[in-house]
């Protein structure tokens, strides 16, 4: 898969100069991550993800108050979360 520097700093190191010198594609990993925001991460993230959607859902439909959909969408994901808790 090659090789990714942990930090900024470490493209900095003469060996990581040497290594993107020989495999110059390495940099495309580093490059992209100005493009890279931070992300949603729990476990169960797919079903958090959909009980928030539906609830959304049920709130831009007019099915629910905003403020009921959302209280509803976090008892629903934190019933999803107990067992990691």
């Amino acid at each position: 898969t090659g090789y990714i520097a942990a930090r900024q700093s470490a493209y900095d190191t003469e060996a990581m100069q040497a290594y993107l010198a020989d495999v110059p594609q390495a940099a495309d990993t580093r490059d992209a991550l100005q493009y890279a925001e931070a992300e949603f991460t729990v476990q169960n993230l797919g079903e958090v993800r959909g009980i928030f959607h539906d609830y959304l859902q049920r709130a831009f439909n007019g099915e629910m108050p905003v403020d009921e959909a959302m209280a509803a969408a976090q008892a629903a994901a934190d019933e999803a979360l107990e067992p990691f808790r």
